[in-house]
């Protein structure tokens, strides 16, 4: 099933990792590619909606 912008996935971006992709290359020492990788591992699934995710967080309280 595709997504659109009416029906998003919900995910957690680690901004403390996020940098310009070319200051990732030069402090880190990657290629381009290596960059890319990087910057995508810093993005994590949460959930398939926003419904989704407050169903999830109300299950969590008990």
């Amino acid at each position: 099933m595709g997504r659109s912008e009416t029906d998003p996935f919900v995910v957690f971006w680690d901004h403390e990792g996020a940098w310009e992709k070319e200051a990732i290359m030069e402090e880190e020492g990657l290629t381009s590619e290596e960059a890319e990788v990087y910057m995508r591992e810093q993005v994590t699934y949460v959930a398939a909606s926003f419904t989704e995710l407050l169903e999830s967080l109300r299950d969590s309280e008990g």
